[in-house]
């Protein structure tokens, strides 16, 4: 058979079947007899399992005796499966139709050669749908040959294919969500009314907090419900991790990364196993496995690079913060303020910028701040002094400015260091600060500083060390030192100090360092200071000594003598007649002095 005869035969069964399927609809709707149509195969068996199981159930209706119509529909059905050649004529016609329904037909039909006959509107439908038979046909062999391996792409394919969650950012104070996973629904709906997350930043798809979210969402094996009380916690490491080690957006996992050590981070263990992170049981137990209560995040000195995330905060419970000697940059988090239970904050030696965020006064149980050697500028915030536990400040290093505050030395009673070294404030010390007795170190070299140095110094009787090198203090040195027994080292070198030096120095004995070379300070170190390098306590003694004398023997440079060779009376006695001579001496005498300028 041809490919012309082929379609045609297609075409000429698409157009009986439907006649046969009107003429049976006009059969039903005519005949009310209750007759039946033909049931499904599939419905058919299970209603048979339904009465079998159901034997005293209803029994099924004899059918009645099928009308001309129907046994016309069943000729014409055999004859189509069977490949014979069947056309409607039109006796067949009025047989399935009606008069009015045959001559309706009739108008406008195409009349064949054997007397049968087909609308020019039926023509047309027959060919959408041998056009839809040849695709279906199509679709079926191809199915049929490769259902197998399309199976078998459809399960190997990776679940991690999946887009990404996208989020953009808020409009109207709300977050617009989008088109996102159901699972992450409730997930962005708690992050984005968390006061501690950044929202806005869930938004952009290359910030640490859209990445730590997507984690959480699709590739966190922890699966922690929004409502338990380590979610937030878990996505404020995650933000931290993505935020600092270098990762790329599309890493899901903590092998590569910048960190010298990332132990199980961004596993399915729980963050207590976490490198670096220390928790706590209600009993003070260590957890090692668990989404507990942390105690403390000890990363120093891991590499980490990037900004401090404000998600940091939802740590509520941590004791202590250890994030110094890494290369962090921006500025510290305003955030951080509502960590109301920390400690410790230690950030030194990193590149941190901006100022000095006054919400840390908010820290109310602050022992410890350390913010040395970073970019920091501003002024010290006078809001520390609410941080009444404080113990320690380390502030050197950095560009602040302005006065030192005198109202932390009034409500830091627990004071025991102050390091502000290496900044550019101005002003004179508070007075306030001389009569704290719980400060062991005061160091406040290379600034701006003016005025002079209090004789209430002698109150800080448990002071250790004292550092005022490199400023602009003037006047003379109080000569209070008899009651500092602890005294260790006392620097006052590059100022602009004049007199002599106090005895009473030589009654620290603890000393162990002692410096006041570049002032312009006048006679003999005393025999009581010289007398602790003899007792071997004193390790470091640096003045302005005598450089130049000039006698009647000409000009003797002593420049290069070093420690007590430098001045010897059995050198000079020979060169100096102090009845003829006319000394011009520039600095102090010192015959026990270590380093001379």
């Amino acid at each position: 058979m041809s490919d012309d005869s082929s379609v045609e035969r297609r075409q000429e069964e698409a157009r009986m079947k439907e006649l046969l399927n009107l003429a049976m609809e006009e059969d039903d709707s005519n005949d009310n007899d209750d007759v039946e149509a033909m049931p499904d195969i599939a419905n058919d068996k299970s209603d048979s399992k339904l009465s079998a199981v159901s034997p005293g159930g209803p029994k099924p209706k004899k059918p009645k005796k099928p009308s001309t119509r129907r046994k016309l529909h069943k000729k014409l059905t055999e004859s189509i499966s069977s490949s014979r050649d069947s056309k409607l004529t039109e006796e067949d016609a009025a047989k399935l139709f009606g008069s009015k329904q045959r001559t309706s037909y009739m108008a406008g039909a195409t009349d064949l050669s054997d007397g049968s006959f087909r609308s020019d509107q039926d023509i047309k439908r027959s060919q959408r749908r041998v056009s839809q038979y040849d695709l279906t046909m199509t679709v079926f062999v191809i199915f049929s040959f490769g259902g197998a391996l399309g199976l078998l792409v459809l399960l190997i394919t990776p679940t991690s294919t999946q887009k990404a969650v996208q989020i953009p950012a808020k409009a109207n104070g709300a977050l617009a969500i989008g088109s996102t996973s159901s699972d992450c629904d409730d997930i962005i709906a708690t992050l984005d009314a968390s006061q501690f997350v950044n929202s806005t930043a869930l938004g952009d798809e290359d910030s640490p907090q859209h990445q730590a979210m997507h984690w959480i969402c699709e590739h966190d094996p922890a699966k922690l419900e929004v409502d338990d009380p380590a979610f937030l916690t878990r996505y404020a490491l995650a933000v931290l991790f993505y935020g600092t080690s270098g990762r790329s957006p599309e890493e899901t996992s903590a092998e590569e990364t910048d960190w010298i050590d990332h132990e199980n981070w961004l596993t399915g263990a729980g963050y207590c196993s976490w490198f670096g992170i220390t928790c706590v049981d209600e009993e003070d137990n260590l957890e090692l496995d668990s989404n507990g209560e942390i105690l403390q995040i000890e990363l120093s000195q891991n590499f980490l690079s990037g900004s401090l995330p404000p998600e940091l905060s939802a740590i509520s419970d941590a004791f202590g913060f250890h994030f110094d000697s890494n290369f962090l940059y921006g500025s510290i988090p305003t955030h951080f303020g509502l960590l109301t239970n920390l400690r410790e904050l230690w950030l030194s030696d990193n590149k941190l910028n901006g100022l000095i965020p006054i919400e840390l006064g908010n820290m109310v149980e602050l022992r410890e701040l350390a913010v040395a050697a970073n970019e920091l500028t501003g002024e010290i915030p006078e809001t520390l002094s609410q941080a009444t536990h404080m113990h320690s400040f380390a502030l050197e290093d950095n560009h602040l400015k302005g006065t030192i505050p005198a109202v932390i030395f009034r409500s830091l009673t627990a004071l025991e260091s102050f390091h502000a070294s290496n900044n550019e404030l101005t002003g004179s010390i508070p007075e306030e600060l001389y009569g704290m007795i719980t400060l062991s170190t005061v160091r406040l070299s290379e600034n701006e500083l003016s005025g002079s140095i209090s004789e209430n110094l002698g109150q800080m009787i448990n002071l250790e060390s004292l550092h005022l090198t490199g400023n602009h203090f003037t006047g003379e040195i109080p000569d209070v030192f008899s009651n500092l027994d602890v005294l260790i080292e006392c620097k006052l070198g590059q100022n602009e100090l004049t007199g002599g030096v106090p005895v009473s120095l030589g009654e620290s004995l603890a000393l162990v360092e002692l410096a006041f070379e570049g002032n312009t300070l006048t006679g003999d170190v005393p025999d009581e200071i010289c007398a602790l390098s003899e007792l071997g306590s004193l390790e470091a003694l640096t003045a302005d000594c005598y450089t130049e004398v000039e006698s009647s023997k000409g000009t003797i440079d002593l420049s290069n003598i070093e420690g007590a060779q430098l001045i010897e009376a059995g050198e000079l006695g020979g060169l100096i007649n102090e009845e003829e001579d006319v000394v011009e001496l520039d600095g102090v005498f010192c015959d026990c002095c270590t380093e001379c300028f």
